[in-house]
Parts: structure tokens; C-alpha cells; sequence
């Protein structure tokens, strides 16, 4: 096993996990349910999680880290859901943030930008 990388968070772990179980990668995960009970502070010697994989699944899995650390959301709402926000707060006293707009939709060199059904996330 061979060390691929620390993640900041819970989040971001969850994340990682699912695409490397969605890819078939075997991988191991030290501290995983050690410390992620209770919110606090992340302790390196006692909490911080470091994901394992295979030496052979390592290069493919280097590679889903990066596509994953390249996308980018863009936070800010058109005008339109602006505009859609307001009415929906005045009408039936509710708040619903409009969709996230995804910069990169393919990352470099990903082989499915030609697909129609592909999406990254």
C-alpha cells in the first residue's frame, strides 16, 4: 500500500471515497473512524486521516485526486436565479440557492469530453 493523500476534511474524504469505489480501487483509509465522532480539531498524531491504495491502482488514482482538486464552482448566481430567488422569497417565504456553475467542466487531458452524458461530478 502506498500513500495518496490527506484529506482536509470529512467532506472532501466522503468525496474522495466514493470516486475511488466508483473507479473498483481498493483502498485503505488509517484513522477512519477514529476521532470523526465529535467536531473539533484535527490532532495529526491522533485524527488526521491518510488514504492508502494499491501500488499498481496508485497512478489511476492520482488522477482522480487531481481531476477532483481542479474542478471549480462558480458561487455567484446569474441574474436570473437573482431574480427567481426574490420571487420565490416573496411569494412563499422560502430561500432556495440556484445551481452551481462549474467552470472546468472536463478537466485536462479527460478522454470523455466528447460524450454528451458525461458530467463531472
Amino acid at each position: 500500500m502506498k500513500k495518496l493523500y490527506s484529506p482536509a476534511n470529512e467532506m472532501e474524504l466522503l468525496f474522495l471515497k466514493s470516486f475511488l469505489i466508483g473507479e473498483g480501487i481498493w483502498f485503505y483509509v488509517q484513522n477512519d473512524f477514529y476521532g470523526s465522532l465529535e467536531i473539533g480539531p484535527t490532532v495529526r498524531i491522533f485524527n488526521e486521516k491518510h488514504v492508502y491504495v494499491n501500488e499498481y491502482d496508485f497512478e489511476k488514482a492520482s488522477q482522480i485526486i487531481e481531476s477532483l482538486l481542479s474542478i471549480k464552482i462558480n458561487p455567484n448566481p446569474n441574474k436570473w436565479d437573482k431574480q427567481r430567488m426574490f420571487i420565490e422569497l416573496l411569494l412563499f417565504s422560502w430561500f432556495a440557492p440556484g445551481r452551481s456553475r462549474i467552470f472546468d467542466k472536463y478537466p485536462e487531458g479527460d478522454s470523455n469530453q466528447d460524450d454528451e452524458s458525461y458530467t463531472p461530478l
